[in-house]
């Protein structure tokens, strides 16, 4: 059996908190060490650029790939896998709770390394970054006995 804490991740796609427990049951405790936030979007462009049409006069917007706020948003969650990847590569936790919404949750499960899902133990699609420590541990305990 695995020696160390419970993590609890909290993320979203602008934040993200990381909670411990010693054992199963205990009091969660917040490591404002770890947390993280996401860069400030780029302020908008006054005019997507535009393109030329061969045949006459007419200029049509190039549309992005991807919105800059989604690009911003899955750049944030790669390193908040990342740091979940490094402590799990390390030993630092040997469970891992992970909440996230519906969308942000699917990113970060596809960043997780093989080290970080094998002590993957639950995954609820909330959001519980800006909850309580207490409401979070009311929350996950209702979620383990529903």
């Amino acid at each position: 059996m695995m020696k160390g804490p419970i993590w609890v991740v909290a993320s979203d796609g602008g934040a993200a908190r990381f909670l411990e427990s010693e054992k199963q049951g205990a009091a969660l405790v917040e490591r404002p060490d770890l947390a993280l936030h996401a860069d400030k979007p780029p302020p908008p462009r006054e005019r997507p650029p535009r393109v030329h049409d061969r045949m006459g006069p007419a200029r049509h917007i190039i549309e992005p790939r991807q919105t800059p706020g989604a690009a911003l948003e899955e750049r944030f969650l790669e390193s908040v896998a990342n740091a979940v990847n490094a402590a799990a590569e390390k030993g630092a936790f040997r469970s891992l709770i992970l909440c996230a919404p519906p969308r942000p949750l699917g990113i970060l499960r596809g960043l997780l390394s093989e080290a970080a899902n094998q002590r993957l133990a639950q995954v609820l699609a909330k959001d519980y970054v800006r909850s309580a420590v207490d409401e979070i541990e009311a929350l996950l305990r209702k979620a383990r006995l529903g």
